[in-house]
């Protein structure tokens, strides 16, 4: 009886990704796709998308669903800007979460654009699923809400 070497390598390797599948499942990387081999992906940001009365002084968080590098994430690949330009900032990485800072406090009553470009990368060299501009939200006159 003849094998075919495709179907036999194909199914060899399905059979053993299962076993490895099925060998990561626990509490600590619950949160991680069975197939690690996938995008990153943004779970939760802060503000929210189009959330309006943010506070001038807060700064821009975002959580991802798996580890990013962390030499990719910086100033040139997450970007917060205005319908006028973009604002300078610091970026920072720990433990999934992006942090944002604004150089000086964000202009009441406008409209901020976060974007994440394809700089931005995982372990694996994967770029964030969501693409380039990720979500906005608009600055109250003062106070309101902030994210520290």
């Amino acid at each position: 009886m003849k094998v075919n070497n495709r179907l036999y390598i194909y199914m060899a390797s399905l059979l053993s990704g299962m076993a490895l599948a099925c060998s990561n499942i626990n509490a600590d990387n619950a949160i991680y796709p069975l197939d690690n081999r996938s995008a990153p992906e943004i779970i939760d940001t802060c503000p929210k998308a189009d959330q309006e009365g943010v506070s001038p002084s807060a700064v821009v968080k975002i959580l991802v669903n798996k580890p990013l590098d962390p030499a990719t994430v910086t100033p040139d690949a997450v970007l917060v800007g205005s319908a006028r330009a973009h604002i300078r900032g610091n970026v920072y990485y720990d433990d999934r979460l992006i942090t944002y800072i604004p150089v000086k406090p964000l202009a009441p009553g406008t409209r901020y654009d976060v974007y994440i470009t394809s700089l931005v990368r995982d372990e694996d060299n994967f770029a964030l699923t969501q693409g380039f501009e990720v979500f906005s939200f608009t600055t109250g006159e003062g106070g309101g809400d902030t994210c520290r």
